[in-house]
């Protein structure tokens, strides 16, 4: 599933799209602040890459909107992406997407 895709799936707006050198660094540390004039963090909750196919990805999309809410994407190009959300992945979640999966 495509950045373009998955964001529209997701709900994500175009100020919620953020091009990053490195997702990698956001996974290390952990959350990041949602803005200026926001308060509050942004949680990684799960990374796309080539090695998920499309249903994959959808299944993974589909689960996380059912679960979670406001979402944004951090990407290195269109098939190397980081969902974010609002609200930080529980280990519940994960065993359930990793199960669909």
């Amino acid at each position: 599933m495509s950045l373009r895709f998955a964001a529209r799936f997701l709900g994500v707006r175009d100020r919620d799209l953020f091009p990053v050198p490195s997702i990698d660094l956001i996974v290390r540390v952990g959350k990041i602040p949602r803005g200026e004039h926001e308060e509050g963090f942004r949680y990684p909750v799960w990374r796309i890459s080539r090695r998920y196919d499309e249903t994959q990805v959808g299944t993974i999309a589909g689960t996380l909107r059912k679960r979670l809410g406001r979402f944004g994407i951090a990407f290195e190009n269109d098939d190397n992406y980081l969902i974010l959300s609002d609200e930080p992945l529980d280990e519940e979640l994960a065993n359930e997407i990793l199960a669909n999966i």
